[in-house]
């Protein structure tokens, strides 16, 4: 119980802060207000309340399967992404592109892509 509410605690603060670097960054017209953070510590607090209202829409729902496909989707794409983006990085010899995992190599991470792209399309393929 208390790991499922600090990891829930932790993503729901994780995001508000990406959030919060979003809108400073002005990436999306219309996110400028959740730039904004407390005087002291620059918390996001808009961000905040803003992740809260949107995690608790996503529970009211009734029926959390629907939002599982969905939040599934989103991390697979995540990972996959990560996974090309250490690949074009490898083999594009950036000079600054020195990971420092033992058993790296450009063809786990491709392969990593293509695992996660698979995953994604194996799971639901509407969400895909």
């Amino acid at each position: 119980m208390i790991s499922t509410i600090s990891s829930s605690l932790g993503a729901m603060f994780g995001a508000s802060r990406i959030l919060q670097a979003v809108a400073r960054d002005n990436l999306f017209p219309g996110l400028s207000i959740f730039g904004y953070g407390a005087q002291k510590g620059d918390e996001p607090r808009y961000a905040v309340l803003f992740t809260w209202i949107l995690a608790q829409s996503c529970i009211f729902l009734g029926k959390l399967d629907v939002v599982a496909g969905v939040i599934t989707a989103f991390f697979c794409l995540s990972y996959g992404s990560s996974c090309f983006s250490c690949f074009v990085l490898a083999i594009s010899g950036t000079p600054n592109w020195r990971p420092s995992f033992k058993w790296y190599s450009w063809h786990l991470a491709l392969l990593g892509g293509f695992l996660n792209l698979g995953v994604l399309f194996w799971l639901n393929v509407y969400y895909a």
